[in-house]
């Protein structure tokens, strides 16, 4: 039960927020619809929650990610080399533009915990989140995501429904206020859980019989805490949770389209895209704005240099980190039927 298009959502994810980085200096909301539109792109990353709940609960119910450590060394092993080689990329890139912006490398004298923090995803928790890329800070919630699926599987199918429902439901506590505020930690993946649950859901709906009322309710209370905090991220999440379900028997004909195809090969790299798109596009868009240039010029130069340096840093690195996908048989793929097969790519 594959779905090819989610690699079309990545890209539209990844492209919308490198478009908000190359652009956010040089046009402002006062200039029209349009540049509020350019302006938006930071929601791209409320796209990648739903899409990153639907594929974990995908690599959940996989034989190969049956048990707990399984299943963290392939996140691990998918998600932190490229990481680590991005945080070198983007502080090559910091001295090697020291001679021409005549700056220092003061933001990076954070000192050893700091950077301890940096190598593990967990500087959301500290007061340097932002630290070496400001990109990061959504991992580190995807990190935690990781550690709470991986911990489900150490009960039955129909208990880790159960205990998503939990986890959900204290989200919605946590984000509307009734959670105790002695209890609220900083960087805590329960801020943005419910994004993550509403993709979830759509998992849910779509491939696990006999589960649509747990979706429904997933579903129901993502919205609740969307309403009660007024907050555009978790309404964009639940809104592109719930076109997965809707477009899911269109997935082939949008994925055999010119635009559908292009964007899912862009979405193939849209990891390395969000990884290495400030200290590459950034950095372009910002020697060019030295220059008597065309208004939007440097924007559109970083845009490109991002995309291309993404695709490079994809062939050069993180291809080289997927994990592979063995075909199902009878024998090397066999799947609880209350999780129902899952084959979507992840």
């Amino acid at each position: 039960m594959k779905y090819r298009t989610l690699d079309l959502w990545r890209a539209v994810a990844a492209l919308a927020v490198v478009v908000f980085h190359c652009t956010n200096t040089s046009v402002s909301p006062e200039m029209g619809w349009w540049a509020r539109a350019l302006l938006a792109g930071w929601a791209g990353v409320f796209i990648f929650f739903p899409i990153s709940g639907y594929c974990i609960f995908a690599a959940v119910s996989r034989q190969e990610n049956a048990s707990v450590g399984a299943f963290l060394r392939r996140r691990w092993f998918r998600i932190a080399p490229p990481y680590w080689t991005s945080m070198a990329l983007a502080v090559g890139l910091a001295v090697a533009a020291l001679p021409f912006n005549h700056q220092t490398l003061v933001e990076y004298h954070v000192g050893p915990a700091i950077w301890l923090s940096a190598i593990t995803l967990t500087q959301g928790f500290t007061t340097h989140a932002s630290v070496v890329n400001p990109v990061y800070w959504s991992l580190c919630y995807e990190e935690q995501f990781y550690l709470v699926m991986a911990l489900t599987l150490v009960v039955s199918a129909r208990r880790r429904l159960d205990l998503l429902l939990g986890v959900t439901v204290a989200a919605v506590l946590y984000v509307t206020g009734a959670w105790p505020a002695s209890l609220t930690v900083t960087g805590l993946f329960l801020k943005y859980w419910t994004a993550f649950a509403s993709g979830l859901a759509a998992f849910a709906w779509l491939n696990l019989p006999g589960s649509r009322r747990w979706a429904a309710a997933v579903l129901v209370l993502t919205g609740i805490a969307a309403v009660k905090t007024a907050d555009p991220g978790l309404l964009v999440s639940l809104a592109a949770a719930v076109v997965f379900i809707a477009l899911k028997p269109f997935d082939e004909a949008l994925a055999s389209t010119r635009v559908g195809a292009a964007l899912i090969r862009v979405g193939l790299f849209s990891y390395s895209l969000y990884l290495i798109h400030v200290p590459l596009g950034g950095r372009v868009v910002n020697l060019f704005r030295r220059f008597d240039t065309i208004w939007l010029l440097p924007s559109l130069l970083g845009i490109i240099a991002s995309v291309v340096g993404a695709w490079a840093f994809y062939r050069l690195v993180e291809r080289h980190f997927l994990n592979s996908v063995r075909v199902p048989t009878e024998t090397t793929h066999r799947i609880d039927a209350r999780d129902a097969p899952a084959r979507s790519a992840v």
